[in-house]
């Protein structure tokens, strides 16, 4: 069928079979291509349209392989010879090519234009795939006595209402299929993405003549049976990704209608939480005997209540926060420190920094006065200035004040009461200047 996952990429092989023998200079042999119809017209648009990779190729549709009972004018089965609407001289052909004694399609419950189909050698091995469908009465018909069927078998039978919805098989009607069919081995195949790493197997283990398929798999008819040996390895190469789909499957046993499943998981729950709960006890007593007696004390760092009373704030600092260089503005003290429920003993040491902070700025702002009486003396010779280095960047301030207290929390609160009266500052500066305005454009419109 037209589905991605079924048609993308034959064009690929198409033109690498090509490829190949054109390198090793030979004839590219004939073959033979069954397709729907549908997919036939679009090889062909391609073939016209883009680029050919229909050289040498005969397409054969599977439309023309399904056998037709006559009916007569009450569309009532005739008994006698089914007939194929494909070309008898084609079907020869075909066969005697394929080493086929016969083959045969019908149709699939899935998407439009989907197919089965069953095929017999020219030794009489009969093989019979399904792809995707829900269980068909037709495919059981047409493979009866197949020596091997690949059975679609996307979700476990826990979730057959999605799969109903979805028109694929559950693991146990491919497995049911198989056995009405008569068939001498099962493979399973087209899981869904639910199972990426390996199906689930309580459905499958159990059966004899049933066996999974996997990527990059190969078989013979002689050593299929050995594939059911490779379970308990893959279980314990993917124990994890199994054990998280049991609990999934678990979890969907809940939402059944069927009240002996559902009973019978929970009875399975039951269990193995009493053996979890069992080895937690075990665990738990082998803690109390190990366990020590007491606890060594938490011994504090040396330097962690150091008074910083005596801690000495660098110009850099005075100068960011405004009393340094002739600033006209007096910081403001603060009334009340800011305190944190969880750590009083930060908290009051952060006070101690900021009165040191506050100190060392009434001490830079006496430099204001100076040039305020330098400006009332009257002009005098300017002297050259030399440029002095400001050092109010944010950076170099930071990580000197963390050297300086070597306490993250009393750095983040000395820089908050930093910033904090800065804003005011320059809001003051702000308003003084936005009033100033005001008076001069009153006086001009006095004037």
């Amino acid at each position: 069928h037209q589905h991605a996952d079924h048609h993308l990429g034959s064009i690929d092989i198409l033109q690498a079979r090509e490829k190949v023998f054109k390198e090793a200079n030979l004839d590219v042999p004939l073959l033979y291509f069954v397709v729907t119809n549908r997919y036939r017209y679009y090889l062909t648009a391609y073939h016209h349209s883009f680029e050919p990779v229909l050289g040498n190729i005969h397409l054969v549709s599977c439309e023309d392989l399904i056998f037709h009972t006559p009916k007569n004018e009450f569309m009532q089965e005739i008994p006698g010879d089914r007939l194929q609407l494909i070309d008898p001289a084609l079907k020869k052909e075909f066969l005697d090519y394929t080493s086929l004694s016969g083959i045969e399609t019908c149709k699939a419950v899935h998407c439009a234009h989907a197919y089965c189909v069953s095929m017999v050698t020219g030794e009489g091995y009969k093989f019979t795939y399904s792809g995707d469908t829900r269980p068909v009465q037709r495919l059981i018909e047409m493979g009866k006595g197949s020596d091997l069927l690949i059975h679609e078998a996307t979700m476990e039978h826990i979730l057959l209402k999605d799969a109903i919805v979805k028109k694929h098989s559950t693991f146990t009607e491919a497995i049911e299929a198989g056995k009405e069919m008569e068939a001498k081995f099962t493979v399973l195949t087209h899981f869904s993405q639910r199972y990426a790493k390996m199906p689930m197997l309580n459905e499958i283990e159990d059966q004899e003549n049933v066996v999974i398929a996997f990527d990059n798999l190969t078989f013979t008819p002689a050593n299929i049976h050995q594939i059911r040996l490779l379970y308990p390895a893959l279980k314990a190469v993917f124990k994890n990704d199994y054990d998280a789909m049991c609990d999934r499957s678990q979890i969907h046993t809940y939402h059944t209608d069927d009240e002996d499943l559902r009973n019978e998981q929970i009875e399975k729950l039951k269990y193995q939480y009493e053996g979890k709960q069992e080895n937690f006890n075990k665990i738990h007593e082998w803690r109390m005997k190990v366990k020590p007696k007491g606890r060594s004390a938490i011994k504090r760092p040396a330097d962690e209540n150091k008074d910083y009373e005596d801690l000495q704030i660098p110009s850099t600092l005075i100068k960011a926060v405004g009393g340094g260089g002739g600033s006209e503005k007096k910081l403001k003290t603060e009334e009340n420190s800011e305190k944190e429920s969880d750590n009083q003993d930060n908290s009051d040491a952060a006070s101690k920094l900021i009165q040191v902070v506050e100190k060392n700025a009434d001490n830079g702002e006496n430099g204001g006065s100076v040039a305020e009486e330098k400006m009332k003396a009257g002009p005098s010779v300017e002297q050259p200035k030399k440029k002095k280095k400001t050092g109010k960047k944010a950076g170099p301030l930071v990580d000197e004040i963390k050297d300086i207290m070597r306490n993250k929390y009393l750095a983040s609160q000395l820089l908050n009461v930093v910033n904090r009266r800065s804003g005011e500052s320059m809001k003051e500066e702000s308003e003084e200047s936005s009033e100033g305005d005001r008076k001069i454009e009153k006086s001009k419109n006095s004037m």
